[in-house]
């Protein structure tokens, strides 16, 4: 397959745009049987009436979501649009299931900091006063006190998962350490929320092709790690292998039906992050890491306080704002 020639095709998005392949609909071939495959163009307005699926007359997002076991299932087929990086191939076949332990034992420290800052377990079920309950308080009963039983109760709505979509792109000047570093919060925080509701983990690079001809085109590829139950050592090889972010890259070019060895580029989107993914108020994105951005996530700027934020934005975003005040009470 890497130098195999394919028919070209045309293929059409859900919202019936068609987008011209150079190379056929390699993905829909390759994740047919897979349980999780789609690939959209969103509408230019959403149900609110707000601009989302162009940003500008003739630019379009284009995002395509799979499954993670098996694109690396695939992983070879979808990496060969590169012809000339089978050195880099062979250590991401040989990387791909190997959990990242040194960016585990970082998260460990960062989840165990960040558990005694904020306090989770004023968020999660709690025996609590009430007039009604499976278990009585016999003293306040002998007092004739009306909450006089104990009921479980929860602050958080705790209803369905919550969908993280982790953006891997970088800045190509970003130093492997500051990687390691990101990579390490974002596994803390993923690890932080799943203590509190069920997590679904995507990770996804993203990004603007311009072809010959052509306007610019917005893409998103995504994979999906994990579900409930959350699954650690595979999050930690998806986050955290440093060559996940370059083979997710690949996947987009295979998105734009670039031709097999074609040197077209991807530069940075002028899209908000969640925008390109999709995301709801009830979801969490983490954005690409740009060297000159003052909120980057790297060893030099406090990720504890960094996941914190994030949970709090993440509370106050989903209308979580009981949670939110018994967070600030607890600290």
């Amino acid at each position: 397959p890497r130098n195999a020639k394919r028919t070209p095709v045309d293929i059409y998005d859900e919202d019936g745009s068609r987008h011209h392949c150079e190379n056929g609909d390699l993905l829909g071939e390759l994740f047919s049987n897979s349980p999780v495959y789609y690939r959209e163009t969103p509408p230019e307005y959403n149900a609110n009436g707000v601009r989302c699926g162009l940003a500008f007359n003739g630019e379009r997002i284009v995002r395509c979501f799979g499954d993670y076991e098996t694109a690396l299932e695939k992983a070879e087929d979808i990496w060969s649009w590169d012809t000339n990086s089978a050195a880099a191939l062979r250590q991401f076949l040989a990387s791909k299931d190997r959990p990242q332990d040194a960016s585990i034992a970082a998260s460990e420290a960062l989840f165990a900091e960040v558990d005694r800052k904020i306090n989770l377990d004023t968020l999660l079920p709690q025996f609590l006063p009430s007039v009604c309950g499976g278990a009585p308080r016999v003293g306040a009963f002998l007092a004739g006190q009306p909450d006089s039983m104990l009921r479980s109760q929860t602050v958080l709505d705790a209803q369905g998962a919550v969908r993280v979509f982790v953006d891997l792109s970088t800045s190509s000047s970003t130093a492997d350490q500051a990687r390691i570093g990101r990579s390490a919060a974002i596994l803390a925080l993923v690890r932080v929320i799943q203590r509190l509701r069920p997590v679904e983990l995507w990770v996804t690079t993203s990004g603007t092709a311009r072809r010959a001809g052509q306007a610019r085109c917005h893409t998103l590829f995504g994979l999906r790690v994990s579900a409930a139950p959350f699954d650690l050592q595979t999050a930690s090889t998806a986050l955290c292998n440093p060559r996940m972010r370059d083979f997710c890259y690949r996947g987009e070019m295979r998105l734009i039906g670039a031709k097999l060895g074609e040197t077209t580029r991807l530069s940075w989107s002028d899209i908000p992050y969640a925008v390109k993914a999709g995301a709801t108020d009830n979801d969490i994105c983490i954005g690409p890491h740009r060297d000159n951005l003052k909120n980057s996530i790297s060893p030099n700027h406090s990720p504890v306080d960094w996941v914190k934020r994030e949970v709090e934005l993440w509370l106050t975003r989903s209308g979580q704002s009981a949670a939110l005040a018994s967070l600030a009470l607890a600290e």
